[in-house]
């Protein structure tokens, strides 16, 4: 499947903070099943672990067009990602944590997905978790992203987003394989507004919907670590600072609202920083809505409020909680009776 052609056209770019043990594990991942597209590690990592990663990618490096790339520790990953990006120099990319297994047959099938249907913005395949449990590695099926997004319009794909019952604003497609020059845009737009992680994860899943057509592939694409061991990162989950600051805003700090680490949305609800933040996302939201449809700015405002609005009820209902539940206990039932290629490969790497 792989040519040479396919991956000149792909950039993967591989967010790392404190994690070497992982990092060698994922860059091993891509060693043995023969990765040759382009990957920019963005390093955020403190002393010990920058020394470490600097001697690991060194000895990869012989085998794969890997390059390291390192920032301040105090960047989150969407800082370290940004920056990656503007290095980025092939029709599409794809982000990437130092957790994430992506499977290159699939990232492949995206790229020539989207190289025949340009009114995609991004494409990716199926996804699954894998967790630690007693000494055990246990596989599911994730449901970041549910379908396949269509409509010729912003305001059908995001009626067809609410129609589907996403459990995301948008489906979460900040890890799919993405067109470079749209998602520079994006990522230049969404980090001049100086939000928290889950906010600026939230908006680019949103403008990366408006913007085009999602697709979801049937094949495996990535395989995503799930668990405790994210504690160590929570502190990075806060608010990201104004990257150029062409709306001419303040950051959170600076309105006085004492909120500088963040964990969630729902911690947020009843707090001025949330108000400021969805005022924000809106105003973005509404100038792509109008870049991307003919619709007036007062009924796209209107379309933003439907939108956010059917989120929020939606997530307030319980049933969808016990059905992921009940889904999750299913499939991973059925994904660790029945390895098959890449998990195995996976499986063998994380036992050492």
């Amino acid at each position: 499947m792989e040519t040479s052609s396919v991956s000149s056209k792909l950039t993967i770019v591989l967010t790392t903070y404190n994690r070497s043990e992982k990092l060698e594990q994922l860059v091993n991942f891509y060693l043995v099943t023969n990765v040759r597209c382009r990957i920019i590690v963005t390093d955020c990592s403190t002393d010990n672990h920058l020394v470490n990663n600097k001697l690991l990618l060194s000895k990869f490096s012989e085998h794969l067009r890997i390059e390291h790339l390192i920032l301040p520790s105090d960047y989150c990953n969407y800082e370290a990602f940004y920056h990656g990006l503007n290095n980025v120099f092939t029709p599409y990319v794809v982000m990437s944590a130092d957790d994430d297994f992506l499977i290159i047959k699939a990232l492949l099938k995206s790229v020539d997905f989207l190289e025949k249907n340009l009114d995609y913005a991004a494409c990716q395949g199926k996804q699954i978790f894998f967790t630690k449990w007693n000494n055990k590695i246990l596989f599911g099926k994730s449901y970041m992203v549910d379908t396949s997004i269509d409509g010729s319009t912003a305001e059908l794909r995001i009626e067809n987003s609410m129609i589907n019952n996403d459990r995301f604003y948008a489906p979460k497609s900040v890890y799919s394989v993405m067109r470079t020059g749209l998602t520079k845009n994006i990522y230049f737009d969404a980090l001049s507004l100086g939000l928290d992680h889950n906010n600026t994860e939230g908006l680019v899943n949103r403008l990366l919907l408006i913007s085009g057509k999602i697709k979801l592939l049937p094949s495996l694409y990535i395989v995503r670590e799930h668990g405790i061991h994210n504690a160590g990162i929570i502190s990075k989950i806060r608010y990201t600072k104004i990257i150029n600051n062409q709306f001419n805003l303040k950051s959170f700090p600076d309105l006085d609202l004492n909120e500088k680490i963040i964990i969630s949305d729902k911690e947020l609800q009843h707090k001025e920083s949330y108000k400021e933040s969805i005022a924000r996302i809106r105003n973005l939201c509404v100038k792509y809505i109008l870049l991307n449809t003919n619709m007036e700015i007062q009924n796209a405002s209107m379309l933003f409020e439907k939108w956010n609005n059917f989120f929020k009820d939606r997530n307030k209902k319980s049933t969808s909680r016990l059905y992921l539940r009940l889904s999750l206990l299913v499939n991973s039932i059925f994904f660790n009776l029945y390895p098959f290629g890449s998990v195995i490969k996976i499986k063998k790497i994380l036992k050492g």
